[in-house]
């Protein structure tokens, strides 16, 4: 599994505290590097930085870099492995020295480690401590409204030939606001991500996820070639 870039771990960071307002901790200080990579890597130290609804934000200290190392990096829930993409209940995306978790069952626990195999022969490198926890419990079981005025339009240069950005008009929510709303992003059934490849025929599936996971209805459009600058 490769690693986010900085700028996009920052971002989703800030969206995690925005939604949970609360104020993160910085993590401790940063083991430097090795240049030897047949050195055993640091297993980090594993702990809840944010934890609001149906997500969290864990800290991983120090770094460590699986690139460098040659690892393969798995999110596990007990002896379950965690979706590594939004797809139904759970999601975990590891970048580096933070995972974050979104669209968690409410009023379930959870207990998370991550995993560290050698990517080429699999061989079990290490694992962190475990992190338990349990989210807040719900009683809203209201989905949101179903997104709307689905279309495409080109992304910022430079534009990749074939990709595109799809968009739409917010869902609203009888409980969550706007911004605490998640979105799934499907073409021709297959999770994708709102910037994306499309050829004329591709259906796109817009789905809405309140805090309490209930799932709109999906929006669909098929894309014909039009796109709006």
């Amino acid at each position: 599994m490769t690693g986010r870039n900085r700028s996009l771990r920052v971002a989703r960071l800030s969206a995690v505290l925005a939604v949970a307002a609360l104020t993160i901790t910085a993590p401790g200080a940063v083991a430097a590097a090795s240049a030897d990579t047949t050195a055993d890597p640091t297993i980090p130290t594993l702990d809840v930085n944010v934890l609001d609804r149906n997500r969290g934000a864990l800290g991983l200290d120090p770094i460590l870099d699986p690139d460098f190392y040659g690892l393969d990096v798995t999110i596990l829930n007990g002896d379950k492995e965690m979706q590594p993409l939004l797809d139904g209940t759970e999601r975990a995306l590891w970048d580096y020295d933070l995972i974050f978790l979104d669209n968690l069952a409410r009023g379930a626990r959870y207990d998370i480690s991550v995993r560290y195999t050698d990517a080429g022969t699999g061989e079990f490198v290490g694992v962190t401590n475990t992190v338990s926890f349990t989210t807040e419990p719900s009683t809203d079981t209201e989905p949101p409204t179903t997104p709307t005025n689905l279309h495409f339009e080109l992304g910022p240069e430079p534009q990749l030939p074939g990709h595109y950005d799809v968009k739409w008009d917010r869902a609203t929510d009888n409980v969550d606001s706007g911004s605490d709303i998640q979105y799934v992003v499907k073409r021709n059934g297959i999770l994708t991500g709102p910037s994306t490849e499309a050829a004329p025929g591709d259906v796109f599936t817009v789905t809405a996820i309140d805090t309490s996971n209930n799932a709109s209805q999906s929006g669909t459009v098929v894309f014909t070639g039009d796109v709006t600058s």
